[in-house]
């Protein structure tokens, strides 16, 4: 299991990453609560033969204060009998939200901070 947090600042944040993290993957199981969001989606892994499930998460109970914190979760990886190898199956995952989230950010004027 694989993880990342990603602090976002500035004015008015909200909208716009809400609205990106949510068309990131949109086939997703979506829960909403008072101060943020859940995405949680499956994402096949051709190199293990199995499903990676993939957890987003968006904190925006700082958003007033211009924070908005995203966490993502991957995990599942591995049904080998011998170990634990997910080959980086899972750290690809968040890697890859981690470069379209930095593409975003600069795009929109967002401070990053990993």
């Amino acid at each position: 299991m694989e993880h990342q947090t990603f602090i976002l600042k500035g004015k008015n944040i909200l909208e716009p990453l809400s609205q990106f993290t949510r068309l990131y993957y949109q086939d997703s199981f979506l829960s909403e609560y008072l101060g943020g969001f859940l995405m949680v989606y499956e994402d096949y892994s051709f190199l293990n033969g199995n499903d990676i499930m993939i957890c987003l998460r968006v904190d925006s109970s700082e958003a007033d204060k211009g924070i908005v914190k995203i966490e993502i979760i991957s995990g599942g990886g591995s049904s080998s009998l011998i170990g634990d190898n997910t080959f980086g199956s899972e750290q690809r995952r968040i890697n890859h939200f981690a470069e379209k989230l930095e593409t975003f950010c600069k795009e929109k004027g967002i401070v990053l901070e990993i």
